[in-house]
């Protein structure tokens, strides 16, 4: 038993260390490259060239791009990984964790979770301030006003949920579980999807997220189910961001009556969810 925790715990790691090495590396690639490009056409102009690396690196178009380059790589790599290895182990019907009962959880979860993290967020701006004005300053990098709703749509909404949920759930919390516990698998997998997003306010409401989308993984047996919940999670982020942008936001009991009332929904939803059984014999597995 101990050295299969090792194995597992190694290849977790190694997921992990080929995502950020991917992200990291074409980060920095495409940075290179453009600054390659400008430099040529200003002719060598130093100073120049350190003003329009600068406006690069805060641009939330160019962020994006980049980010969604990541995803489709990490798609192209883990995703026939992911099927090879899941056909060596028990096979789960996907089918069976769609069930219309499953999926209107799934909205619930993906929308109301979006309250309790507000909470989470909350807190930490009254504890440490300064962690959110860094928090902050990433989303309007990333988030400015000059995005493009359609690389938001593409690379926010869809890919990057499909994306991480095939990495974080389909292949790390999956190959954990062989070794540990559901809790610690899930400790594990979701500390390692807090450090990817290398923001300290960001990590820590995605370390909950990600134990929340484990839980799901757990019961569901498949990534699609816990990406359906991710999409819903994230597009709702950009309705609500537009509700408060319009309306302004509610405050004192209000607020704090709906952060109860969402933990409540979301509690009661993952309740709803029917476990996905394992099957011996089906053309439609996950």
């Amino acid at each position: 038993m101990k050295a299969n925790k090792v194995k597992t715990l190694f290849q977790s790691l190694l997921y992990f260390l080929i995502a950020m090495v991917a992200l990291l590396g074409i980060t920095f690639a495409a940075v290179i490259f453009v600054g390659m490009l400008f430099l040529m056409k200003s002719k060598g102009d130093m100073t120049a060239l350190e003003n329009e690396m600068m406006r690069i690196v805060q641009d939330s178009n160019f962020n994006m791009i980049v980010t969604l380059i990541c995803f489709n790589i990490m798609l192209l790599i883990f995703g026939p990984w992911y099927w090879y290895s899941s056909k060596k182990g028990t096979k789960y019907s996907v089918r069976a964790a769609m069930t219309s009962n499953n999926l209107i959880s799934a909205v619930m979860i993906g929308f109301f979770t979006q309250f309790a993290i507000n909470a989470v967020i909350v807190v930490i701006y009254l504890i440490m301030p300064k962690w959110m004005d860094e928090y902050n300053t990433m989303m309007e990098t990333a988030f400015g006003a000059d995005a493009s709703p359609f690389l938001l749509l593409i690379c926010i909404v869809i890919i990057g949920p499909i994306a991480e949920e095939l990495l974080f759930r389909g292949m790390m919390y999956r190959v954990l579980r062989k070794g540990f516990s559901f809790y610690t698998a899930a400790i594990i997998s979701s500390l390692l999807f807090a450090v990817y997003h290398m923001n300290i306010v960001q990590g820590i409401y995605t370390f909950f997220a990600g134990f929340l989308l484990c839980v799901l993984y757990e019961k569901t047996q498949t990534f699609w189910y816990t990406s359906i919940v991710h999409i819903i999670f994230n597009g709702s982020s950009f309705v609500l961001g537009w509700i408060t942008e319009r309306y302004g936001e509610m405050s004192g009991l209000y607020i704090i009556s709906l952060w109860i009332l969402s933990c409540g929904i979301v509690m009661y939803s993952i309740r709803r969810i029917s476990v996905n059984k394992s099957v011996t014999d089906s053309t439609e597995v996950q």
